[in-house]
């Protein structure tokens, strides 16, 4: 598979999925809604950026093989701009999960509080993406809404999809 840094994934198949999931179809314009983990891929060989229980974290896109799979590009992504969305995250070390945000997202535009940097899964994405100046928004993007805009919006093309 040909992955590119600043490639973005969407999964699901942690201990909390079901619970994302049900709160994510509530709320989905369209109902339905598959994934609940989101990160993004930094090198070719597939090592990832991710938001766990733990923080931010390196690990690799093949962690998540036995789980649906989905991997997104956006056209407009240039090494210049990944650098500028990796630098726009700062100190992956110093990312803390922030859990209370899970609960905001029980009544969604509750999301859209301030609250500096702190992003959960899918935020991280849409933040890399947002400093990366592909998007025009980041917080409050929960993994379905990454799928609706790797889906639906100019720009963004699904590199592979596996349920």
């Amino acid at each position: 598979m040909d992955l590119q840094p600043g490639d973005m994934f969407l999964t699901t198949g942690s201990w909390i999925s079901g619970a994302i999931n049900a709160i994510q179809t509530w709320w989905a314009p369209d109902g339905r809604s598959v994934y609940t983990h989101a990160g993004i891929i930094t090198h070719k060989d597939g090592r990832t950026l991710e938001m766990t229980i733990k923080g931010a974290t390196i690990k690799s896109i093949w962690q998540h093989d036995h789980h649906p799979l989905l991997i997104a590009r956006h056209s407009g992504m240039t090494q210049e701009r990944f650098d500028q969305g990796i630098e726009g995250l700062g100190d992956p070390k110093s990312r803390f999960y922030p859990v209370y945000r899970l609960f905001l997202y029980l009544f969604p535009p509750l999301t859209r509080i301030k609250d500096g940097d702190a992003a959960v899964c899918s935020e991280l994405v849409s933040l890399f993406l947002f400093r990366a100046g592909l998007i025009p928004y980041w917080r409050g993007i929960s993994p379905d809404g990454l799928h609706d805009m790797f889906v639906h919006w100019k720009g963004f093309e699904i590199v592979m999809e596996r349920s």
